[in-house]
């Protein structure tokens, strides 16, 4: 069982390490980074969506009748090529 004597140390030792820790955060940079997080993170989250707009504007505005005839454009291009 422990002493009064070695608890009194132990609630020092934990009072001087708390002590400790609370002088290395400083809080006004904590702050700021997290202000600088939620900044980049929304702005993150701006340009997903504006990515993610582009792309179902993109795909809205592709008709099948184009893509056939690409697709078919590219085979005529190879048998060419490989007719050479």
């Amino acid at each position: 069982m422990a002493t009064m004597d070695q608890m009194s140390g132990v609630m020092n030792g934990m009072a001087k390490i708390m002590g400790n820790a609370k002088n290395q955060i400083n809080i006004e940079q904590f702050q700021n980074s997290m202000k600088t997080y939620t900044t980049e993170k929304e702005r993150m989250q701006m340009m997903n969506e504006m990515i993610q707009d582009s792309m179902d504007m993109a795909e809205d505005e592709v008709e099948d009748g184009d893509v056939d005839s690409l697709i078919a454009n590219m085979e005529a291009d190879i048998k060419k090529r490989k007719n050479k």
